[in-house]
């Protein structure tokens, strides 16, 4: 409540009827002593905490420095100004920085007026009750949307780093595969290769296998007689080799008796 102090006993009728409407009203002198040092830093606080400005309009309170402090604190903190007219005209008591603000009039019906006061004041804190509770659910419904967001970033994330493992695990199965073939290959390789000689062997063994009992009969026995030839073979040539190593000895020794001879019969002379 911003008014002069010579419109005190006004000021208390609007103060009373507004609270008998359920309108909390601040009040400096109720709690303050007017000239104290807090009282000024008081008086900005209760402006910033309140949800409005009612300013008691007369020729008094447009004269006053106090109450054109109390309109530029309002103003300062962006609140909203309700003046009432309670003496005087708009030329006395309607000051220049208050002249685009609709006022109320209670100078010839003060119930009347008190009650537009009331209505306008109410349905104000309502709509500013309102749109604080509509800004308080947007800020909730941003907070669980932004929740939401991070949360669908998060499986997102964990889907991505999913894929990526699997990806990974495909590779190296990939990786795996491709030298077991690598070995397999090799194996196949080394297989073709000794197919050749399993084919002679086969090629050999298979004409036996498929002829006749007969046939069967004489093939075996002609392989036992070649493999006996050719053992039969190898030792018939051990006596050979034997014989001429004692003919080798014979004539070594022959020669070596034969030069003791010469040996002798050279040196009998001499004597």
């Amino acid at each position: 409540m911003s008014y002069s102090r010579r419109d005190e006993a006004v000021m208390r009728r609007v103060v009373d009827f507004l609270r008998s409407r359920g309108i909390d009203v601040w009040v400096d002198n109720e709690k303050l002593i007017p000239g104290t040092p807090v009282w000024e830093a008081e008086i900005e606080k209760a402006i910033f905490g309140a949800s409005a400005t009612v300013v008691i309009l007369s020729p008094d309170s447009k004269a006053s420095e106090w109450v054109r402090r109390e309109i530029s604190y309002t103003e300062r903190y962006q609140k909203r100004i309700f003046p009432v007219l309670v003496s005087g005209d708009e030329n006395s008591s309607v000051s220049i920085r208050l002249t685009n603000h609709q006022y109320v009039d209670i100078r010839n019906d003060e119930a009347m007026g008190l009650e537009r006061l009331s209505a306008a004041l109410l349905f104000y804190l309502e709509d500013l009750e309102t749109r604080k509770r509509r800004a308080l659910e947007d800020a909730e419904e941003q907070t669980q949307a932004q929740a939401k967001r991070e949360k669908e970033k998060r499986e997102a994330t964990r889907l991505r780093l999913e894929r990526e493992r699997a990806e990974q695990e495909r590779v190296e199965r990939e990786k795996v595969g491709q030298k077991w073939a690598e070995k397999e290959k090799l194996a196949g390789q080394k297989v073709v290769e000794e197919e050749p000689a399993n084919q002679q062997i086969e090629s050999r063994v298979a004409p036996v296998a498929s002829a006749p009992p007969q046939v069967k009969k004489a093939s075996e026995r002609k392989l036992v007689s070649k493999e006996s030839g050719q053992s039969s073979l190898n030792f018939r040539w051990f006596p050979v080799l034997l014989m001429a190593l004692g003919w080798a000895v014979v004539v070594s020794l022959g020669v070596s008796l034969l030069s003791m001879l010469l040996n002798m019969g050279v040196s009998q002379p001499n004597s």
